[in-house]
C-alpha cells in the first residue's frame, strides 16, 4: 500500500509533536525530586539500603525504616516517589525514621533523583529510538512492517523520556499529562511490537489475525485509560492511599507487556522456522540480536524483578544503555540487513556470553570452595583464592572458547560451519590438483554436495582463444552449453561478481544481469567467473536453479566466489607450469632453484636459528660465572653475543625476504615512537659499531620529545638496521655515520648518512630490486642484494616513502618518511 503524500506529511507532523513531548519529558525527569538514598521494600516496610547524597548523610543510616513521609504512611518504594513527585528539588519534607525500634522525625531537603549521567543516557537512547524510527519510515514508507516499527520506536522514545518525573508543575496539567502519556506508551508499545512480528519479514496469513490484533489494541487502550484515570484521581488528592490503585493497574500493565513480549518472541521463532530464504532468516537474526542484547535483559533483569522484588537486578542506567541495541538492530534489519555480518555478530555474542558465564562460575566455585574450607576468609586467604581463580580463568579462556565456538558453529550456524569447512577443504584440494580436469572434478563434486543445484559445471577458457570447453559437470553433457557465448568474456570487465537474474539471487547481493534468453535456453541460474590474478577470465562455474526453488544466498555466493577465485588462479598456475615443463632445460632449472630455495629457508629456520639460540643462552649463563677481574673472558662473551645477534639479524632479513615473496609477511600496526625505535636500534647495534670502529652521531629531538607514528616497531627497527649495516659496509675510509630523526609537517622522518663510496647515478633506479648488485663494486663489498628490497617493502607497507641522496666518492643518505600519528579529540585516530 502506497501512502498518499498527505498522510506522509501528517505522520511527520506527529513525529515533530512526539519530539516535543520527549523534550518536555526530559525536563520533567530532570526536575524529579528524591531523598538521596537507596530504598527497598520488605513486608510493606521501606528501608534505606545506602546513602547516595552527602547532603542527607546526617539524617539517614543504612537499615533505617522510613515509616512516613510528609505526614503519610509509606509501605512501598513507589509511595515515596509519588509523594516526592509533587515536590520541587530543594523543598523540605518531614520524614519519620525508625532506627533501632525508636521513631524520630527529621526534616530533609529534597535533592535531584536522577544524576547527569542518567539524563545523558536517556537522551542518547531515546534519541536513537526516535531518529531510527523516523529514518526507517522515510526509507520504507510503503512497508507495513516499517510503519508499525516506526510508531513502536517513537512510542519507546516517548516512554523513555516521560518516565515517572515531577507531575506537580505550572501549569499542573502538563506534568500529569506526561505521566498519562508514559503509561499509555507502556501499554501500546508491546502491542506494536507484537504487530510488527506478524508483518516482518513477511505478512502472516493466519486466520483471525486482524480480530486478534484489534482485541490487543483495545485491551491496551483500556489499560491506558485505567492508568490515566486512576493516576489523575490520585494526583488530585495527593494521598498515598489513593495511589495504590494506579500502582496495581500499572503492575497489570507491566505483566501485560511481559506476556505480549513473550508472544512476540514466539512469533519471531515461528517466522524463522518458516523462512524459505536465507535473506529472511538473516533479517530475523538482526531482530533476535537486538532483543537478545537489549529487550530481553530489560524485561528479565528490570521489569520482572521490579514486579516481584520492587527493585531491578541491575542499575537502570545499564538497562537503558543495553536497550540502545534495539533500534540499531531493528533499523538495520528493516532497511539494510547486509550492512554487517549478523551471523558473525550473533556467533561471537553467544560464544563469549557462554564462556564468560562458565568462567565466572569457575571463579565463584574456587573462591566459594576456599570459603567453605574455613569458617571465614582471612585477607590473605581471600587474596590467594582470588589469584588462583583468576589464573585458572586465564588458562581456561582460550581452550574453553574453542570448544564453545565449535559447539555453537555446529549447533546453531550449521550452514556457515559446513560452508567454511567445505571451502577450506576444497581450497586445499585445488592447490594440490595436478591437472585442470582433476581440479574441475573436485570443484563440481564438492560444491554439488553443499549447494543443491539442478546442474553444475565448470567451463575453462582455452588459452589465447575465445572458446570454452567443459572440464566437469554433474549432469549429462547435453545439459551444459559446450560453447558459452563469446560475449561472456567481456561481461565482467574484471569485476568479481556473479552473472545472474534477479529472481535467482538473494536481495542485496551485488551481481551483473545476465542474458535472460540464454539462461532460459540452457536452464541456467548463476554463472561465477574464474579469474586470474590480472582479472583475465580463465573459466566459469555454471549452475542451474536450486532444487528447492529458493534463491542463492549470500553464503552460496561467498563460497562460490571464493572457490572460483582460487580455481581461476590455480588454472592459471597449472597452465604456466605446463608451459614451463615444455622446455626441459628451463623446467629443470626451475625445479633446482625451487629446491635450493626451500632447502635454504628450511636450513636457516631450523638448523641455524636453533644453535644461535643455544649460543646466546649459554653465553648469558656463562656471564655471571666469569670472575669480575677477568676482562678477557668478558670480552670473549661480548663478542659471542654480539656476533650471534648480528647473525640473527642476517637470518631475519633472509626469512623476511622469503615471506615477502610468498606474501605471508604481516605487520602488526600500533601507536609507537620513532625516537624510541631509533634508540633501541642504536643500543642493539652498539657492539657492531664498536667492533668495526664506527662513530654514530645521533641527532634526536631534545628532552622527552617524541615522534609518534602508527607502525610495526620490529619492522621499522629492521629497516633501520639494514640501512645502518649498509652504511658500515660501504664506508671503508671514513667510519662515521650521522643518524637524524625529526618531524616536518605531517611526516616524521629518519635519515642515515654515511661518508662512504657513494652510489652511481645509473645504479639508483635498480637499488631496491631484489638480488640486484652493483657490478662495478668490488666483490667483497657486494652483499646478497635483499636488504634494501626488504626496507622498501616495509616502508611501502607503512604508507611511507624512501629517498636516496648520493654522490660518488662522498657518501650516501637514505631518508625514511612516515605519516605522523595524531590522536584526535575523543581518542579517535585520523
Amino acid at each position: 500500500m502506497i501512502l498518499p503524500p498527505s498522510i506522509h506529511r501528517a505522520v511527520l507532523v506527529l513525529d515533530i509533536l512526539a519530539l516535543l513531548v520527549c523534550c518536555a519529558g526530559i525536563v520533567q525527569i530532570s526536575r524529579k525530586a528524591g531523598l538521596g538514598i537507596g530504598l527497598k521494600a520488605e513486608n510493606e516496610r521501606v528501608y534505606c539500603t545506602d546513602v547516595r547524597d552527602l547532603a542527607v548523610a546526617q539524617f539517614f543510616n543504612t537499615g533505617d525504616c522510613l515509616s512516613s513521609l510528609a505526614g503519610q504512611e509509606i509501605h512501598h518504594v513507589d509511595d515515596v516517589e509519588f509523594v516526592l513527585d509533587s515536590r520541587n528539588v530543594g523543598d523540605t519534607v518531614q520524614c519519620t525514621i525508625e532506627r533501632a525500634g525508636r521513631p524520630s522525625a527529621v526534616t530533609v531537603a529534597a535533592v535531584h533523583y536522577y544524576g547527569p549521567s542518567y539524563l545523558i543516557i536517556v537522551v542518547i537512547v531515546a534519541g536513537l529510538f526516535f531518529f531510527v524510527g523516523v529514518f526507517v519510515f522515510l526509507r520504507r514508507p510503503d512497508d507495513p512492517a516499517a510503519r508499525i516499527y516506526h510508531f513502536g520506536s517513537i512510542g519507546t522514545a516517548i516512554m523513555l523520556s516521560t518516565t515517572w518525573g515531577q507531575y506537580a508543575t505550572t501549569p499542573a496539567f502538563i506534568g500529569i499529562s506526561l505521566r498519562v502519556v508514559f503509561s499509555t506508551m507502556y501499554a501500546f508499545v508491546p502491542v506494536l511490537f507484537f504487530h510488527f512480528t506478524e508483518l516482518f519479514p513477511r505478512k502472516k496469513t493466519a486466520g483471525g489475525r486482524q480480530l486478534r490484533n484489534a482485541g490487543l489494541y483495545l485491551l491496551a487502550a483500556i489499560l491506558a485509560i485505567a492508568n490515566g484515570v486512576t493516576f489523575v484521581n490520585a494526583a488530585a488528592t495527593g494521598r498515598v492511599a489513593d495511589f495504590h490503585l494506579p500502582q496495581e493497574v500499572f503492575a497489570i500493565t507491566r505483566w501485560f507487556m511481559v506476556i505480549i513480549v513473550i508472544a512476540g518472541l514466539f512469533m519471531i521463532r515461528r517466522s524463522f522456522l518458516a523462512a524459505g530464504e536465507e535473506a529472511e532468516r538473516r533479517r530475523l537474526r538482526w531482530v533476535v540480536w537486538g532483543l537478545f542484547a537489549g529487550f530481553v535483559p530489560f524485561v528479565a533483569l528490570w521489569v520482572i524483578p521490579s514486579l516481584v522484588l520492587s527493585y531491578g537486578f541491575v542499575p537502570e542506567e545499564v538497562m537503558l544503555l543495553a536497550s540502545g541495541a534495539i533500534p540499531v538492530a531493528f533499523g538495520i534489519s528493516i532497511v539494510k540487513y547486509h550492512i554487517m555480518d549478523i551471523d558473525l555478530l550473533l556467533n561471537r555474542s553467544v560464544v563469549y556470553t557462554v564462556v564468560m558465564a562458565v568462567l565466572v562460575a569457575m571463579y565463584a566455585a574456587v573462591v566459594g570452595g576456599a570459603a567453605a574450607v574455613v569458617t571465614s576468609l582471612t585477607v590473605e586467604l581471600s587474596v590467594i583464592a582470588s589469584a588462583v581463580a583468576a589464573i585458572l580463568m586465564a588458562l581456561a579462556f582460550e581452550p574453553l572458547r574453542r570448544v564453545v565456538q565449535h559447539w555453537v558453529d555446529r549447533r546453531y550456524f550449521r550452514v556457515r560451519y559446513d560452508y567454511r569447512r567445505v571451502g577450506r577443504e576444497l581450497l586445499d584440494q585445488i592447490k594440490q590438483a595436478p591437472s585442470e580436469t582433476m581440479l574441475a572434478r573436485q570443484c563440481v563434486d564438492r560444491l554439488g554436495a553443499v549447494i543443491p543445484a539442478e546442474k553444475i559445471g565448470l567451463l575453462a577458457a582455452r588459452a589465447d582463444t575465445l572458446e570454452f570447453e567443459v572440464l566437469a559437470q554433474s549432469v549429462p553433457p547435453d545439459a551444459i552449453p559446450p560453447h558459452f557465448p563469446e560475449t561472456a568474456k567481456t561481461v565482467w570487465s574484471g569485476e568479481r561478481v556473479p552473472l545472474t537474474l534477479e529472481q535467482y539471487i538473494e536481495p542485496g547481493v551485488p551481481y551483473r544481469k545476465a542474458d535472460e534468453e540464454v539462461f532460459r535456453q540452457w536452464g541456467l541460474a548463476l554463472v561465477i567467473p574464474l579469474l586470474a590474478k590480472d582479472a583475465r577470465l580463465m573459466g566459469m562455474f555454471l549452475l542451474g536453479p536450486k532444487k528447492a526453488g529458493t534463491r542463492f544466498s549470500s553464503e552460496d555466493i561467498d563460497l562460490l566466489m571464493t572457490v572460483g577465485s582460487s580455481a581461476g588462479m590455480e588454472i592459471e598456475r597449472i597452465r604456466l607450469v605446463h608451459q614451463l615443463l615444455l622446455k626441459e632445460e628451463e623446467a629443470g632449472r626451475l625445479q633446482i632453484l625451487n629446491s635450493l630455495k626451500s632447502d635454504f629457508v628450511s636450513y636457516v629456520s631450523h638448523d641455524l636459528r636453533t644453535p644461535l639460540t643455544s649460543i646466546k643462552m649459554y653465553a648469558e649463563l656463562l656471564r655471571p660465572r666469569v670472575a669480575r677481574g677477568d676482562r678477557k673472558a668478558k670480552g670473549f662473551l661480548t663478542v659471542i653475543q654480539g656476533e650471534a645477534d648480528r647473525l640473527n639479524r642476517m637470518v631475519t632479513t633472509i626469512l623476511d625476504s622469503a615471506r615477502i615473496e610468498e606474501g605471508a609477511i604481516r605487520y602488526v600496526m600500533q601507536e609507537t615512537d620513532l625516537v624510541t625505535i631509533v634508540r633501541s636500534v642504536l643500543q642493539l647495534m652498539e657492539y657492531q659499531f664498536r667492533k668495526e670502529g664506527f662513530t654514530v652521531d645521533a641527532r634526536l629531538p631534545r628532552g622527552k620529545g617524541k615522534l609518534p607514528l602508527r607502525a610495526d616497531p620490529d619492522a621499522v627497527s629492521e629497516a633501520l638496521i639494514n640501512l645502518l649495516t649498509n652504511a658500515m659496509k660501504y664506508s671503508v675510509q671514513n667510519r662515521s655515520i650521522v643518524l637524524t630523526a625529526g618531524r616536518k609537517a605531517a611526516l616524521v622522518y629518519c635519515s642515515v648518512r654515511d661518508q662512504g663510496t657513494g652510489i652511481r647515478e645509473e645504479t639508483l633506479p635498480h637499488l631496491f630490486e631484489k638480488f640486484y648488485r652493483d657490478p662495478t663494486l668490488p666483490r667483497k663489498l657486494q652483499g646478497v642484494g635483499i636488504g634494501l628490497s626488504v626496507v622498501k617493502h616495509i616502508v611501502d607497507a607503512h604508507a611511507g616513502t624512501i629517498e636516496v641522496k648520493s654522490e660518488l666518492g662522498k657518501g650516501s643518505e637514505f631518508i625514511l618518511r612516515f605519516p605522523a600519528y595524531t590522536r584526535q579529540r575523543g581518542g579517535k585516530t585520523p
